[in-house]
């Protein structure tokens, strides 16, 4: 039979990949990556397709540039909706404010 040792200091995958992404500042890269995709599947094609760039800005801004004004119009008047549909789809408070250009 064969006897499987674990060493005392043996840490979980799951715990040396937090410890890579806290040490290497990735954090906000992978939130910006988790809110595009909440965009893409809160705003449905049409705002995927009028939506020119998106930037998760420090202290969660989310900057986002638009192709249509009226959609502009729109969207402006939606924003802390908006803010909540996009961090409900996340898990947690990611985006504190939406700034639309």
């Amino acid at each position: 039979m064969a006897r499987h040792i674990r060493k005392e200091n043996a840490t979980s995958l799951g715990d040396a990949i937090q410890a890579y992404v806290r040490v290497h500042n990735l954090q906000g890269k992978l939130d910006e990556v988790d809110v595009i995709k909440a965009w893409e599947a809160t705003g449905g094609p049409a705002v995927e397709r009028i939506t020119r760039s998106m930037h998760l800005g420090r202290e969660g801004k989310l900057f986002v540039t638009l192709d249509s004004g009226p959609f502009k119009e729109n969207l402006s008047l939606r924003k802390s909706e908006i803010v909540t549909q996009l961090n409900a789809y996340v898990g947690r408070r990611v985006v504190r404010e939406l700034i639309i250009r």
